[in-house]
């Protein structure tokens, strides 16, 4: 059973990302820039300020509506996660030579991925509601008083079963941008006696990245205000580009830790990866 080196994983996959850091200037500068205008055009343009009250029961949502924005930003977010997570994938694993087109494009192996993803998310959403439901059940119990330690209980319980489980499943991601058929008990089986390892190479990747990000991101605010900036259209769009070339670094080192843990299980396996098809 190999035990995955956590802290080394992770300065490796620094060490990737700041190596081939013109490949993600490349590949990441249009999804940067369409997920800082679609965040500034959900603060700025449809949601200028919180609605006074909420929408009637039984509203459809429309592009009226303060959801709607909200989840066209959301599924836009997800669309440049993917593209951008495939090519970054395959530039570490298959050490591909790819283009801006050809990584922002949308076929088969995308959609194999969001699927991937779509499975992961459905089943982090079962988990915590089988959780949520017995919390509930204990709230019952209590006579309906508000939180209290078994509910408190249950619910960390809930964090920390969709953290082990979902992430020794996380392998079909990187197994999916090189097209091979990886199931979930595959995942789970390569992974076994790593479970908390998983969570940090999931989790630990990025806090730094977003610490940081804080960091500049108050800054550059408190310099906008300094400016009398603050609050326009131009200085949101100024500090969602910040954010979102944060966003995606934490993304490249996380997808590359990933991509590390899923070379070298399969390696120790006796397996190695395929060939991928370009």
């Amino acid at each position: 059973m190999k035990q995955l080196p956590v802290y080394s994983t992770i300065a490796e996959a620094y060490r990737f990302v700041w190596e081939n850091r013109q490949d993600f200037l490349l590949i990441a500068f249009l999804p940067i820039v369409i997920g800082a205008v679609a965040e500034t055009l959900l603060l700025g343009v449809f949601m200028p300020e919180a609605p006074v009250e909420p929408p009637a029961e039984g509203t459809p949502i429309g592009p009226s509506t303060p959801a709607f924005p909200m989840i066209l930003s959301l599924l836009v977010g997800i669309v440049l996660y993917v593209m951008f997570s495939v090519a970054w994938h395959r530039i570490l694993l298959a050490q591909e030579q790819t283009t801006v087109g050809a990584a922002l494009r949308w076929g088969p192996r995308q959609m194999r991925f969001l699927a991937r993803f779509a499975m992961l998310a459905l089943l982090t959403a079962v988990v915590a509601l089988a959780f949520g439901g017995l919390a509930a059940i204990g709230a019952v119990a209590a006579g309906g008083a508000g939180p209290g330690p078994l509910q408190t209980f249950v619910l960390m319980g809930a964090v920390i079963a969709v953290s082990l489980v979902v992430a020794r499943l996380l392998l079909i991601l990187p197994a999916a941008a090189l097209d091979e058929p990886m199931k979930l008990q595959d995942s789970w089986r390569l992974t076994e006696g790593n479970s908390w390892r998983m969570v940090g190479i999931s989790f630990l990747p990025a806090i730094p990245i977003w610490f940081v990000s804080l960091l500049v991101t108050g800054v550059l605010a408190s310099a906008l205000r300094g400016l009398s900036l603050s609050g326009s259209l131009s200085a949101t769009l100024i500090i969602n580009l910040v954010v979102q070339l944060f966003l995606f670094a934490s993304v490249a080192v996380t997808v590359s830790a990933l991509s590390i843990v899923y070379r070298d299980f399969k390696a120790s396996s006796g397996t190695t990866p395929p060939v991928p098809s370009q």
